[in-house]
């Protein structure tokens, strides 16, 4: 909610992929960059729906949540590497 004070409309979709999606036509559309975030539990889906931006060179920024640090690595509810996933459909990924 904080972004929306600095004029960032929040749009809820059904689906992680689908916000890749809407995010890549929104960027292609307007030319500009657009933004698409999942929490961790969907981050892969949200990373399968990148290829196509990743591939035409729209600007998308992709933000994904994952465990504090000291729950990582203790097999916590849908825990998967993120680096790799997206490192496969972005410039860069951290």
């Amino acid at each position: 909610m904080e972004m929306e004070t600095l004029g960032i409309k929040r749009i809820q979709t059904h689906g992680e992929k689908a916000a890749a999606y809407m995010a890549d036509a929104y960027a292609r559309v307007n030319r500009a960059p657009s933004l698409c975030m999942a929490q961790s539990v969907g981050a892969v889906n949200l990373a399968a729906g990148l290829q196509d931006a990743y591939l035409a060179c729209s600007p998308v920024v992709a933000f994904t949540g994952k465990e504090n640090q000291i729950n990582q690595q203790r097999h916590v509810y849908q825990e998967v590497d993120h680096v790799n996933p997206f490192s496969a459909v972005t410039k860069y990924s951290a």
